[in-house]
């Protein structure tokens, strides 16, 4: 396993999305591995289930991850909620992403969310 995995939407880095890099990490890996987010807006809702992963972004003003779910949404099991419209949820220990990934700044959504985690570095 690389040390390092660069996204790109522009396909100049290994994969075009987030989730595709979070994808080849496997859940058993016990070095750290750093995803380097390129300038771009990324349209994923992710969920983190990958440690000692490192998420780290061009700059805030570049890179932007959002999905767009909203508290009155009414979701696939036909419920509503903020808990529920995290683009970035995080249920793994020894996670860490760098800068502000998270763009999602609008009333009733909630960015991201933590469970089980536990800071590196």
């Amino acid at each position: 396993m690389k040390s390092r995995i660069d996204v790109d939407i522009n396909g100049r880095g290994d994969y075009t999305s987030i989730g595709e890099a979070l994808n080849v990490i496997s859940l058993e890996h016990t070095e750290p591995v750093t995803i380097f987010v390129h300038e771009g807006i990324y349209r994923e809702k992710l969920a983190v289930n990958r440690p000692y992963t490192t998420i780290m972004e061009d700059g805030a003003d570049k890179t932007v991850l959002t999905y767009g779910d909203y508290a009155r949404m009414l979701m696939p099991d036909n419920k509503r909620g903020t808990f529920r419209t995290q683009t970035l949820l995080v249920y793994i220990r020894d996670f860490k992403a760098l800068a502000e990934l998270c763009q999602d700044r609008v009333p009733g959504v909630q960015a991201w969310s933590s469970y089980q985690n536990r800071r590196l570095g």
